[in-house]
């Protein structure tokens, strides 16, 4: 895996015990086990990364419900019923995606 993965693993993993707001740079490259320096030479600032994060986290979510539409044949409400339950499994079970869908983390750089 890249540096980059890396880093929004550990992003990730340390939103998932806290709110981004509370989520620092030094607590991410330390979870990663690379330097601060190197963070911000990946990615900027607090709010790239952050938005790095939602992007990567949301194309992974959209891409599970492009799967799951395809994966649906001809028939359309099959369809729909399979890429909705993927969105509610989303939403459920991801506290990233939960988080972008109903705003319960103010902090998340989501614009």
């Amino acid at each position: 895996r890249s540096a980059s993965d890396r880093l929004l693993d550990a992003a990730r993993a340390c939103l998932a015990e806290s709110v981004w707001a509370d989520v620092t740079m030094a607590e991410v490259a330390t979870a990663a086990g690379v330097s601060r320096q190197t963070l911000y030479n990946l990615f900027g600032t607090r709010e790239q990364l952050g938005q790095a994060l939602l992007f990567r986290e949301v194309s992974a979510f959209l891409e599970d419900v492009e799967l799951s539409l395809a994966g649906s044949g001809d028939d359309p409400e099959r369809a729909l019923e399979s890429a909705f339950a993927v969105f509610l499994d989303g939403a459920r079970n991801n506290s990233l995606v939960r988080a972008i869908v109903v705003h319960d983390d103010p902090g998340l750089p989501v614009s």
